[in-house]
């Protein structure tokens, strides 16, 4: 191999790899991302049947992220689905801190993101509350989980499937930093974030040490290739 064809190949490589990278990190940067977190209870069954003017309400729990909008999932007892208000109180002083509405008419199964009008700051403990405003009877979805679930008061076996909606979304390259937060709790103690980034850190080192030594090799390789074609003296 000369040495011209050994540097074309390591330019050859460094270009792609580094399109790679950017191309990776441009798609971190436009895949836009509207779960602020979610309460991982699967909409398997219906929770409860709920009547106009009767309500269900789920926690108290934690918001893990600031949100500004739920995501629910329910059946229409009867034509048109009924109306709903969603509340979201604080479970300790009862305030309420959002309000969100459904319109009625819907005739089949949905599950609809209702806006509420204001945002919910992280690490609240909060109570959600579904209230139906009729006309018809219709039933929030759910499934197994581990909270407190109250039908008109009376504790049911179900929860609600509950999915809580940024009021901006992020990119996937913004959450990066909270991904490598939410890591750290379910490591060692001696692990943290910080960790996360160190390791995000050696990486680009090792990459670019490898297009290093490829170059090195390559140059290597061209010498080696001239001496070779040297002609031999007596």
């Amino acid at each position: 191999m000369s040495r011209a064809s050994a540097r074309w190949g390591v330019i050859t490589f460094a270009v792609i790899a580094v399109l790679g990278l950017v191309g990776l990190l441009s798609a971190a940067a436009n895949d836009k991302r509207t779960v602020a977190f979610s309460l991982d209870i699967p909409p398997v069954s219906e929770v409860t049947i709920l009547s106009p003017q009767e309500s269900a309400c789920e926690g108290p729990l934690e918001t893990q992220a600031a949100f500004g909008g739920i995501q629910i999932f329910l059946i229409p007892g009867a034509v048109p689905g009924a109306a709903f208000e969603l509340t979201v109180r604080d479970s300790g002083s009862g305030a309420l801190l959002a309000t969100g509405h459904l319109a009625p008419g819907y005739t089949t199964r949905i599950a609809p993101r209702i806006i509420l009008d204001s945002a919910v700051p992280a690490g609240r403990s909060v109570e959600v509350c579904l209230h139906n405003q009729g006309p018809t009877r219709a039933a929030p979805i759910g499934g197994p989980g581990n909270l407190v679930e109250r039908v008109q008061g009376q504790i049911v076996p179900l929860d609600v499937t509950l999915t809580f909606l940024r009021r901006h979304p992020r990119s996937l390259l913004s959450l990066l930093p909270t991904a490598f937060d939410r890591a750290a709790l379910f490591h060692p103690r001696l692990v943290g974030a910080w960790t996360f980034w160190l390791l995000t850190g050696a990486l680009l080192v090792a990459f670019a040490l490898g297009v290093v030594a490829l170059a090195r090799a390559a140059h290597g390789d061209g010498d080696d290739s001239e001496e070779a074609n040297q002609p031999l003296r007596p």
